[in-house]
C-alpha cells in the first residue's frame, strides 16, 4: 500500500505519521531526490534520521504521508535496540516456530492475542528520536536547510 501511495503522489518521500508498532514503518525515498539532497546536505551527517531532512524542509522536496490501516496501529515495540528487545522478539520466534520463514504482521497480531503480557517487556524503553528533546531540537536545527 505504502508502496502504491508512492508511486501515484510522485513524492521524494513517502511515510506513515501513524502511530504503528515500532520498528515496521518504513520510507519509501525516490531515487533522485537522493541526490537532491546532497546537493543542499552534502555531508548528510545524520543520515540515520534521512527522514529529517526531508520532512524538516517541505519546500525543497515533495512529502506524502500515508495514513496506516488501523490493524497496524499497535503499542508494541517490534525494533532491536536494547536487551529486552531481544528478549521479546526469542519470545515471538519460538513461540511462531519461525525457522526460516517470514512472518506475516497478522501472525504478529495472534501472538499478542494470545500473549498480551509479552508487550510489556519492551515497552518502557525510551525511544531517543521521540522522546529526548535535546535530540529532537539538534536534529531539527541539523536538518533544516539554510539558505547560504
Amino acid at each position: 500500500m505504502l508502496i502504491q501511495s508512492h508511486i501515484e503522489s510522485g513524492a521524494d518521500l513517502t511515510y506513515t505519521p501513524s502511530k504503528t508498532a515500532l520498528g515496521i514503518a518504513c520510507e519509501i525515498y525516490k531515487a533522485e531526490s537522493l541526490l537532491k539532497l546532497i546537493s543542499y546536505f552534502p555531508q548528510t551527517l545524520h543520515s540515520e534520521y534521512l527522514i529529517y531532512y526531508f520532512t524538516n524542509n517541505r519546500n525543497l522536496f515533495q512529502v506524502n504521508e500515508f495514513m496506516a490501516p488501523e490493524k497496524f496501529i499497535k503499542n508494541w515495540r517490534l525494533t532491536f535496540d536494547e536487551p529486552n528487545d531481544l528478549e521479546l522478539l526469542r519470545k515471538i520466534y519460538s513461540t511462531l516456530v519461525i525457522k526460516n520463514r517470514s512472518v506475516s504482521f497478522d501472525e504478529v497480531i495472534g501472538f499478542f492475542d494470545r500473549y498480551p503480557e509479552a508487550a510489556q517487556i519492551n515497552i518502557n524503553n525510551i525511544v531517543k528520536y521521540r522522546d529526548n528533546r535535546d535530540l529532537i531540537s539538534y536534529l531539527k536545527n541539523a536538518t533544516t536547510y539554510k539558505e547560504k
